[in-house]
């Protein structure tokens, strides 16, 4: 099964006070990650019945993690759903949609090919407006 990776960088800059006091390096964690694929079926997870389609994760502290998702096996588009609860029950939760294509190598043919046409265009036109004559030779000297 093919996985997408989603780096998820938490910061939590809470003052914690120790009777009105700042404490200098307090206990922060657990954080209860989630992501979820929303939007995505059966069918275009194409893993069974029952399709893996988000993944649950709990970091002990702030920082840069890598969270691996399941990929749709098809060309489709979800939205991608975040959300963090910390050990106090504060829940934060973010979204972004994101476009899966399994078959970029079909696009990528296109993203080389298309600028060598266009400029070929661009050539024959410049040509026929200038009066070249690709019949006739030129000779120097």
């Amino acid at each position: 099964m093919l996985h997408q990776q989603v780096q998820v960088e938490l910061w939590d800059q809470r003052t914690i006070l120790d009777h009105g006091v700042p404490m200098e390096n307090p206990a922060r964690g657990p954080y209860n990650v989630s992501v979820v694929l929303k939007g995505v079926g059966v069918a275009e997870m194409n893993t069974g019945p029952q399709p893996v389609i988000g993944v649950s994760d709990v970091l002990d502290k702030p920082g840069k993690t890598v969270i691996e998702i399941p990929c749709p096996k098809t060309r489709t588009t979800a939205a991608v759903s975040l959300d963090m609860t910390t050990k106090h029950g504060l829940h934060y939760q973010d979204e972004f949609v994101l476009s899966f294509h399994m078959h970029f190598h079909k696009l990528l043919k296109w993203l080389i090919a298309l600028p060598l046409l266009a400029m070929s265009v661009v050539a024959v036109i410049v040509a026929q407006t200038t009066g070249f004559d690709s019949g006739r030779s030129y000779h120097l000297g």
